[in-house]
């Protein structure tokens, strides 16, 4: 009896044990049901390339980057790959890989090949070498953004002619050094390239934007007076032209009249003296005369006399006019002007 009274204790003992154990066990899977959080990375979304050159599209080079890492994202097999970049191509871009060979279209690479050889830079690189030597920075533009100008011209470059510049960091350093606006800062950064000759583009822009940040107080204050003394400079001196001018323009004036008035002299002095007509006043007086001086009457046309003295015109007065006839009539000449050449002159 003493024996069974120990295993019934025994056995439960061991029921209360594991009863025990299946609690703590129950506690601590809900426990960590409630703790345990489950991310999930969000797909990222590839961009699809047509080949067409419109405003906001990618180029090739942009889109094979987009691409290549949306793949890295998704651990994807060779021929997952390449059929990943043939499902983001659309109109003439997926007909160039679709009538290509079925090796070319199952391998990534050759994808991206083809679609650089087709849609890459078309220019040559004498042409992107030739815009990125001309290249200045424009007025209101910040150096970030022509630093960025700089070097998308670089990148052309390369992908025209790869290997064609030596040095294309130092040359692109050189190059935003020689053509920002600011004369003064190309002088600082000269020097400091020539102190620091392993610089690269990065670390001369740092430096010009400190420059530029620092020293903008202290140049706006010295342009300003520098630009109010200049205007006082150009005040005076433009009063001194304008008096300048004003004397220069009446001496001009009376050149100019000086030089009509001995115009006008030579004129006269080149012309011949020659008689006025019979048909004309002599000088300008009351009666015409014939080229000898002597007076024309304006009744008879006669030269000698005047009119008030002409004997034609009263000997026609006192002659009585003779009735009409009824046959032909013939006009009777006028008896010729009698000789007044004795009659005295008015």
């Amino acid at each position: 009896m003493a024996e069974l009274q120990q295993l019934r204790d025994r056995v439960e003992e061991l029921q209360a044990e594991n009863e025990r154990l299946l609690n703590a066990r129950g506690d601590g899977a809900q426990s960590g049901q409630h703790g345990q959080t489950l991310y999930i990375p969000r797909e990222r979304r590839c961009p699809k390339f047509s080949g067409r050159s419109v405003g906001g599209s990618l180029s090739i080079e942009e889109w094979v980057e987009e691409a290549e890492s949306c793949i890295r994202s998704r651990h994807m097999s060779n021929h997952e790959r390449a059929m990943f970049l043939y499902d983001h191509l659309e109109g003439e871009a997926r007909n160039e890989i679709k009538y290509r060979p079925t090796a070319t279209r199952e391998d990534p690479a050759e994808i991206v090949k083809v679609l650089r050889e087709v849609y890459g830079c078309a220019k040559s690189y004498v042409l992107w070498q030739q815009r990125f030597f001309d290249r200045k920075q424009k007025d209101n533009e910040s150096l970030f953004e022509f630093s960025h100008a700089l070097m998308e011209l670089m990148e052309k470059i390369k992908m025209s002619k790869s290997n064609c510049i030596t040095n294309p960091d130092l040359v692109l350093r050189d190059q935003f050094c020689e053509n920002v606006n600011d004369s003064t800062l190309r002088r600082e950064l000269k020097k400091l390239v020539r102190d620091n000759a392993e610089w690269t583009i990065l670390d001369v822009r740092r430096e010009a934007t400190r420059w530029v940040e620092e020293g903008q107080t202290g140049r706006d204050r010295s342009h300003r007076t520098v630009a109010h003394n200049s205007e006082v400079q150009y005040t005076s001196q433009c009063e001194a032209t304008l008096t300048q001018t004003s004397e220069l323009a009446e001496l001009k004036d009376l050149v100019l009249k000086q030089q009509a008035q001995i115009d006008m002299l030579v004129k006269h002095l080149s012309q011949p003296h020659t008689k006025p007509p019979a048909s004309q006043r002599y000088g300008g007086g009351r009666y015409r005369r014939a080229p000898d001086g002597r007076p024309i009457c304006i009744k008879c046309e006669q030269p000698g006399h005047i009119a008030r003295y002409c004997q034609a015109s009263r000997s026609l007065t006192s002659q009585p006019t003779p009735p009409p006839s009824s046959g032909n009539t013939s006009t009777q000449p006028l008896p010729p002007a009698a000789n007044t050449s004795s009659l005295p002159l008015n």
